[in-house]
């Protein structure tokens, strides 16, 4: 009597030895979830919202409310248009008035603000000696994530914004486009439903845009 064979009648055994040989091949990055708000409430609400430095009010009794997939500041340069992001992200504490984010007070309760916001500043704020990886991780872990998911996800956000063979060298060896999506992969790892960005980020590429198009 002759023993069954273990290998399946549609595959001759070299069959079975090619694909078991065959590498494996690399996870593909998800993209961050687009931002939506469930609730209905509205994106940016702004109540009186007012910020002085010493003599200079820079912004005055704001009070409107905001709401959409995509929306513009448009003002002259001074008007306050990046004042009033960084009061909505807690840099700056207002001097009347408040704001809320998702429904989230930006003086009452800051803490989900800053994990429901992704930030990509006009300049250069990284770490010197850091390696891209680190830092985004970090970014990550400020914006409330675990250290496990924070890693994770930056692996996941670097593969996917274009850096992942790039993502352990330091980033003083970046180029100028390679640092538009450091801080790009930093301001979407930790999946913020709100994404902010300086009039003077401009796309660098299609990566670039890709990932801006699919992340709003």
């Amino acid at each position: 009597m002759i023993p069954e064979t273990a290998v399946s009648p549609s595959k001759t055994p070299s069959d079975t030895q090619t694909a078991a040989s065959s590498p494996v091949p690399e996870p593909v990055a998800r993209p961050p979830e687009p931002s939506r708000d469930p609730t209905g409430k509205p994106v940016i609400e702004l109540e009186g919202l007012g910020m002085r430095f010493g003599s200079q009010q820079v912004l005055d009794d704001l009070r409107v409310s905001l709401s959409g997939r995509a929306i513009g500041l448009l003002g002259p340069n001074g008007a306050g248009k990046t004042t009033l992001l960084h009061t909505l992200l807690g840099f700056h504490k207002p001097t009347q008035g408040t704001a809320s984010v998702f429904g989230h007070d930006i003086l009452t309760d800051p803490k989900p603000v800053r994990s429901l916001i992704g930030y990509m500043p006009e300049r250069d704020a990284f770490i010197a000696g850091m390696s891209c990886v680190r830092f985004v991780s970090l970014m990550a872990e400020l914006s409330g994530l675990s250290p496990g998911d924070a890693l994770e996800r930056t692996h996941e956000t670097l593969f996917y914004v274009g850096l992942g063979e790039a993502r352990y060298r330091n980033l003083e060896t970046y180029s100028l486009g390679m640092k538009q999506l450091a801080k790009l992969a930093q301001a979407l790892v930790h999946g913020p439903k709100l994404l902010c960005f300086s009039s003077t980020n401009r796309p660098t590429g299609s990566t670039h845009r890709r990932a801006i198009a699919c992340s709003t």
